[in-house]
């Protein structure tokens, strides 16, 4: 028979695995956490208006899809609609544009040698163009994680970068970009002001594919859009809203768009979202664990390979 101390340290061996599993768990499958605090919300949670309709946007950091969605607050009666995965989705679709004039109606910026949509650089920054302002990415990867390709930059001097405006920066929480060229299958689109406008490639598809970087939109993901509904109830301190998912699958880089049927839920200001990523065994979400550790290593072992060569001069 076992003595007590022995007991006691099996216990406390149990204990231990059963906390590290848990730890383990939860990188590879993470929790997210985000507050509203105003209309204007933050970079990862806040309010869009597409079309006629506002939606609670909230953005995931490091390309994960999700599974569960809880939202708390104080406001009673708070009154929310469908959730979707994918604000393309949602843009209406616009006319067709046949010529070339037609679309640099879009394009052209004043005097400027450039157009919007474009991707340039100067110095070591690279830039999109959006509204005849010129918009800085964070970093390379946020470049990457967007889609664009290195190939279509177009080097420019001071003057061409001073006939523009500056615009905010692009982060990894941006998912589209206003100006931008989207290609759905076989279809190209332009996206302009949430609305998608169809080109005639026949006509202009050298001219875009020559001076532009087309994004390549996963149909899939937009034809499972929408991911379900979220279902409100009273509790004690206010409203509890949980995701009632459909079966539609959640792919990476997942946006959240929770349709508001009223402003109610704003008065409160205070408004908390927790959003899980275990979706069983057959996630993307491990990949994706996977590939951003990796990618984090990396910019690890750059930047000491960088510190050691300093060292080294």
């Amino acid at each position: 028979m076992f003595n007590y101390k022995t007991k006691n340290t099996i216990f406390v061996t149990l204990l231990a695995l059963l906390f590290l599993s848990w730890v383990l768990f939860r990188i590879i499958f993470p929790v997210f956490h985000f507050n509203y605090n105003g209309q204007n919300g933050n970079n990862n949670f806040f309010t869009r208006k597409i079309n006629q309709k506002i939606y609670l946007q909230l953005k995931l950091r490091g390309g994960y899809s999700f599974n569960k969605i809880v939202l708390k607050s104080k406001a009673k009666n708070i009154k929310l609609g469908n959730v979707y995965q994918d604000e393309l989705a949602l843009y209406k679709q616009g006319q067709l544009i046949n010529s070339l004039e037609e679309l640099k109606k879009y394009l052209i910026i004043g005097n400027s040698k450039v157009y919007n949509g474009q991707l340039i650089s100067h110095g070591d920054s690279v830039f999109f163009i959006e509204n005849g302002k010129y918009r800085t990415f964070a970093d390379a990867e946020t470049f990457d994680n967007l889609g664009f390709d290195w190939q279509k930059v177009i080097k420019v001097n001071n003057e061409v970068l001073h006939s523009l405006e500056k615009g905010e920066d692009i982060t990894h929480t941006t998912i589209y970009l206003n100006d931008l060229f989207v290609k759905i299958d076989d279809n190209l689109y332009f996206l302009n002001n949430n609305v998608k406008m169809k080109i005639n490639t026949n006509q202009l598809g050298k001219f875009v594919k020559d001076n532009f970087s087309i994004i390549n939109i996963n149909k899939k993901k937009l034809d499972s859009a929408l991911v379900g509904k979220m279902i409100c109830r009273k509790v004690f301190f206010g409203s509890k809203c949980s995701l009632k998912r459909n079966k539609a699958i959640v792919f990476p880089r997942a946006e959240i768009l929770m349709e508001m049927k009223d402003k109610s839920i704003l008065d409160d200001n205070k408004i908390s979202v927790k959003v899980d990523t275990f979706d069983g065994t057959h996630s993307f979400v491990p990949k994706i664990t996977i590939r951003n550790i990796k990618r984090l290593i990396n910019i690890r072992y750059e930047d000491e390979m960088i510190k050691l060569k300093k060292v080294l001069r």
